[in-house]
């Protein structure tokens, strides 16, 4: 009788140790899974944020294209020659007021270019 008490309570311990066993690779799997959707979420984020800078990036292009036209004149000549300096048009007119321009050296806010060179770029 001992000796069958003792094999059915070796028979719980395994079973016990089995479902312990099959909790813990289930929790792995699930963890692994979580892991899994985190990375492609992050993956479609960074390919949404690269697609919305391209966007931009056109967006601007269209834009200075725009700009190079007033009035239907070109800023630029019609064939310009390469290694030839050409002085565009100043298109945009917007103006600083009086204190704010004397800060900045010009009155044309297009024409505040600021010098940086001596700042690190950001990563």
């Amino acid at each position: 009788k001992a000796a069958e008490n003792k094999a059915a309570e070796n028979k719980a311990a395994e079973n016990k140790a089995a479902e312990n066993k099959a909790a813990e690779n289930k929790a792995a799997e699930n963890k692994a899974a979580e892991n899994k959707a985190a990375e492609n979420k992050a993956a479609e984020n960074k390919a949404a944020e690269n697609k919305a800078a391209e966007n931009k990036a056109a967006e601007n292009q269209k834009d200075r294209l725009n700009a190079s036209y007033y009035n239907g004149i070109s800023a630029l000549p019609k064939d310009p020659v390469v290694a030839m300096a050409y002085v565009p048009f100043q298109l945009d007119t917007t103006s600083y007021d009086t204190e704010e321009a004397f800060r900045n050296g010009t009155l044309f806010k297009v024409l505040n270019k600021p010098f940086l060179g001596y700042l690190k770029p950001e990563k």
